[in-house]
């Protein structure tokens, strides 16, 4: 079985830089200025199968989206833009590694405003 509320609590973790961050559509209310808030886009990717004796283990990839919601659009952005240093760095590489969670891309963003 795969640990999504897992994973998910140790990559965002890595990346809140002591703001709050929040599943998208939740009910919960919406915080102050500077959040951030997370969706699992694809949560079953490229399924890996291994037999280990009687059982199996199965290695999986999950696309996790984040949102940055500021008043400022530059302060959004540099905020994803600190998240998606924060999450290449090794040390944070080294940590979600040790936890079993193999980073294996990190992908542009952009600006998500509406008019």
């Amino acid at each position: 079985m795969i640990d999504y509320a897992g994973t998910l609590k140790a990559v965002n973790a890595e990346i809140r830089q002591g703001r709050k961050i929040m599943e998208q559509l939740s009910t919960e209310k919406q915080p102050a200025y500077p959040f951030v808030e997370y969706t699992v886009t694809s949560p079953y990717l490229n399924p890996k199968t291994y037999k280990m004796g009687d059982g199996i283990r199965e290695e999986v990839e999950m696309v996790i989206s984040y949102t940055w919601f500021s008043k400022s659009t530059f302060e959004a952005m540099s905020l994803a833009q600190t998240s998606a240093t924060l999450i290449k760095a090794q040390g944070t590489r080294q940590r979600l590694y040790d936890l079993g969670i193999v980073i294996v891309d990190v992908m542009g963003f952009g600006n998500r405003d509406t008019f």
